[in-house]
């Protein structure tokens, strides 16, 4: 958790979209300016944990410096009826304080991790009495940890960290009713947004490079996520989705 001075300094949300003067705002912004509260609103919750873990803010702390900073670029360039320049000064040095104090956050709980990786009992043993190697038995709690939602962590990586068979740790994770939740949590007005940006600055590129501009910015989105948006802010891309040159 981070100490009260450095919180105290962070909004715990973004102020709301400014009066318009002269034309409503666009429902691009209003999206745009939604998605970006709920992120913001999200990640500072996680500076509010008595125990944060470390792998949980550093995905915080990628969502604020690729999808919250690149929602800000996005509503700093609208040409028609743009957002007051000093709105936008706002919004930007209250995401940038929010990646500051994620990262001071995510160095304490690296720390306390480390001090405490040797209490950690990841897997134990259990005999049974008969011949034979003992049996392995794999935390549940950890398993749990280790596949929350938002976490990319494969299967295989996974069990080869641990120096297990792969599919010993599928059978755990199938007695745990455990199942892999890697994508982004992201909101379909906040991708709508991204997707249109892309669209309006690369027209002819098809959903493949789309899906790898997504992920330099940090979010593992499904394909069919990037389809209904892609067909959703630009009609000209259900003819993109048909052309059989375009995977």
């Amino acid at each position: 958790m981070l100490s009260t001075l450095a919180q105290s300094e962070i909004p715990s949300t973004l102020p709301p979209l400014p009066p318009a003067t002269v034309l409503p705002w666009s429902a691009e912004i209003i999206q745009a300016h939604c998605g970006l509260v709920s992120a913001f609103v999200t990640s500072y919750g996680a500076l509010n944990l008595d125990e944060s873990d470390p792998i949980w803010l550093g995905h915080h702390l990628k969502q604020a410096e690729t999808f919250m900073t690149s929602i800000v670029d996005v509503l700093s360039i609208q040409m028609d009826n743009p957002l007051p320049p000093k709105y936008i000064e706002t919004i930007r040095e209250a995401v940038k304080s929010l990646v500051d104090g994620l990262k001071v956050a995510l160095g304490q709980a690296t720390s306390a991790e480390r001090s405490s990786v040797s209490q950690i009992k990841v897997i134990t043993t259990e005999r049974s009495g008969k011949r034979g190697w003992p049996r392995k038995v794999i935390s549940e709690a950890f398993l749990h940890e280790a596949f929350r939602p938002g976490r990319n962590i494969s299967v295989s990586k996974l069990a080869s960290s641990l120096g297990v068979h792969r599919n010993m740790l599928k059978n755990y994770m199938h007695q745990y009713h455990i199942t892999r939740q890697p994508f982004s949590a992201i909101l379909d007005s906040s991708l709508d947004v991204l997707v249109r940006q892309y669209r309006d600055e690369h027209p002819k590129t098809g959903i493949r490079y789309l899906r790898g501009h997504l992920l330099q910015q940090g979010m593992w989105v499904q394909r069919e996520w990037i389809t209904a948006s892609l067909t959703c802010v630009d009609d000209v891309a259900k003819v993109i989705l048909h052309n059989t040159t375009i995977k």
